[in-house]
C-alpha cells in the first residue's frame, strides 16, 4: 500500500473527492473503487464512509455497473458464462451478475452468438482449412460449446469436426447439475464393452459420443443398454479441426 502525504483536509473529504475523479472517468464497481483508493493510500473507513456516501447519492451503483458490463460482453459476442466471470471479476456479487447477464442475453442463443463472434474475426467465406481449424478452435477457447461453434458458418463446403478423448467424457445422471461444463447432452447407453481395467461406453442421442469409465463408476451409475444418463465434456477438453485436414 502506498504512503500519502500529510495533509490538513479532513481525509474523509479527501477519499471522497478521489472517488468522485475515479467515477468521472468511467462507471467502476464498489469492490474496484475501494481497491483503488486503498491502492493510493487512503485510510480504509475514510474509504468505506466515502463509498456509503457515494452509493447514498447514486453514484456508486453495482447493478448499474453490471449492466454495462454485461451489455458491453454481450456487444462483444461473448458467451453468457464468459460475461458472468468478467462480472464477477470486477466484484460483482453472483446474484447481481447473473440478473444482469440474464438481461443483457435475453433473445442471444449460442449459435448465434458465435456467428456474431466469428464475423468479428474474419469477413467474408474462409476456404483455408487451417485458418478454418483455428478459426474454430479460438470459439472454442471463448468458451462455446462445440455445437455452437460447429454450427458457426466458417466457410460454404468447409466442414469441421471436434475431436475428443473418450476419458474426458463425464456421466452423470441426468440432472444431477454441479457441473462447469458447457457441453452437455441427454444420451443413452447404447453399449458396453469391456478395455482393460476400464469400459468402453457408447452413448446415443442428439450427439454420438464414445466414454470411458472405471468399472467403479459404470456400477455405480447402473450401466445397462437403454440406460439414460447426462454426458458432459468441458470446452478445454476439445480440440477442432477442418475436415481433409491434417489433425
Amino acid at each position: 500500500m502506498g504512503s500519502r502525504p500529510s495533509s490538513t483536509r479532513p481525509p474523509d473529504d479527501e477519499a471522497y473527492e478521489a472517488a468522485l475523479r475515479a467515477l468521472a472517468r468511467r462507471d467502476l464497481t464498489a469492490a474496484e473503487l475501494e481497491r483503488r483508493l486503498a491502492a493510493r493510500g487512503f485510510d480504509p473507513a475514510a474509504v468505506r464512509r466515502a463509498l456509503a456516501r457515494l452509493a447514498a447519492a447514486g453514484a456508486l451503483d453495482d447493478r448499474r455497473a453490471a449492466a454495462a458490463l454485461a451489455r458491453a460482453a454481450a456487444a462483444r459476442a461473448r458467451p453468457p458464462a464468459r460475461a458472468l466471470e468478467t462480472l464477477q471479476a470486477h466484484g460483482i456479487d453472483p446474484s447481481t451478475a447473473r440478473a444482469a447477464v440474464a438481461e443483457a442475453y435475453e433473445g442471444l442463443d449460442d449459435r448465434r452468438l458465435a456467428e456474431r463472434a466469428l464475423a468479428r474475426r474474419v469477413r467474408g467465406p474462409v476456404a483455408d482449412p487451417a485458418r478454418c481449424r483455428r478459426l474454430l478452435a479460438a470459439l472454442l477457447r471463448d468458451g462455446f460449446s462445440f455445437e455452437a461453434a460447429a454450427a458457426a458458418p466458417l466457410a460454404p463446403g468447409s466442414p469441421a469436426h471436434v475431436a475428443y478423448r473418450p476419458e474426458d467424457v463425464v456421466l452423470a445422471p441426468v440432472g444431477a447439475g454441479g457441473t462447469s461444463a458447457r457441453n452437455r447432452f441427454r444420451v443413452r447407453v447404447a453399449g458396453l464393452a469391456p478395455a482393460g481395467a476400464l469400459v468402453r461406453v457408447r452413448l446415443e442421442g442428439a450427439v454420438e459420443l464414445v466414454a470411458l469409465v472405471t468399472r467403479g463408476s459404470a456400477d455405480a451409475l447402473g450401466l445397462g443398454a437403454g440406460r439414460e444418463l447426462e454426458a458432459q465434456l468441458k470446452a478445454s477438453a476439445l480440440r477442432a479441426y477442418a475436415a481433409g485436414s491434417p489433425r
